[in-house]
């Protein structure tokens, strides 16, 4: 194993991308083994909760509120199997910014459960939404700039006028339907301090003295502080199982989310409660 010192070194060469890195995983993930062994377990929980249901989409148009649902949740497993990767490497705000997206996917799943008719339609409506305002976009820029793009103004005017109605879904309003309004804040903390330019997200990489006054910047992987990445990352995806699950009706693996919730509940008390 490479010594500490060897370790820094490579990193300054090669960032996250060193090699060495690779070696010093073990030791990482032994410093959060109770989150990292949990994390694993969950996953495994989510694909099989998913795999037993995956053929719920057999009949049902690309539009129905449970090909919605399902398509969702596999996008967030592949959110939440990516943060964890990224937290056991040490990379906090990138393992953040994904769990913002699985508070997301969990919102919406969420509604989906209560309102499952209403919620797909908002979700078409904020898709037709983005479509609309990227062809607003361009078209700006073609007026402005013309050929730039070589697209034809009245080209894109038929094609916005072809989205037809839409609506930006307000991500608080969101959580609110979903039931999940004590979590927007939750996603709000993680919108401000990974997922955006601010000084909440450069922050981190301010080396600080006891005074508070400002010494140097740190850059390398932050292992202590992954423990939080890694609560995130898991509670985000228990809403996503749970809206899932709430989609469907009562299934089978609803005993086993409880218990993996519960294990999360004793995990973040151990958490908050830190070192003895």
């Amino acid at each position: 194993m490479e010594s500490e010192d060897d370790l820094a070194r490579s990193i300054r060469e090669d960032g996250f991308l060193s090699e060495s890195l690779e070696s010093a995983l073990p030791r990482f993930r032994e410093i959060n083994r109770e989150w990292v062994d949990f994390s694993k377990d969950l996953n495994r929980l989510a694909l099989r909760f998913w795999i037993a249901h995956d053929n719920v989409v057999l009949g049902r148009t690309g539009m129905d509120p449970v090909s919605i649902a399902c398509r969702i949740m596999l996008r967030a497993l592949s959110n939440f199997q990516a943060a964890i990767i990224l937290a056991e490497r040490g990379l906090v705000a990138e393992a953040d910014c994904l769990s913002r997206g699985l508070y997301e996917a969990g919102f919406w799943l969420g509604y989906l459960s209560e309102e499952p008719t209403e919620a797909a339609g908002a979700f078409i409506a904020d898709e037709k939404n983005s479509q609309k305002s990227l062809l607003k976009h361009l078209r700006r820029i073609e007026e402005a700039t013309p050929g730039v793009f070589g697209l034809d103004l009245a080209e894109i005017d038929r094609r916005i006028s072809a989205v037809g109605p839409s609506k930006s879904q307000d991500l608080e309003e969101l959580a609110k339907k979903a039931g999940h309004s004590l979590f927007y804040s939750t996603y709000k903390r993680l919108s401000s301090g990974s997922a955006h330019a601010s000084l909440a997200s450069t922050y981190a990489f301010m080396s600080k003295n006891a005074d508070g006054t400002f010494s140097g910047h740190i850059f390398g992987p932050d292992v202590e502080g992954a423990m939080s990445s890694f609560s995130s990352a898991c509670h985000g995806l228990i809403l996503c199982i749970a809206g899932y699950s709430g989609v469907l009706g009562k299934t089978e693996q609803d005993a086993d989310l409880i218990a993996a919730f519960k294990r999360y509940e004793a995990l973040s008390i151990e958490r908050d409660a830190g070192p003895e």
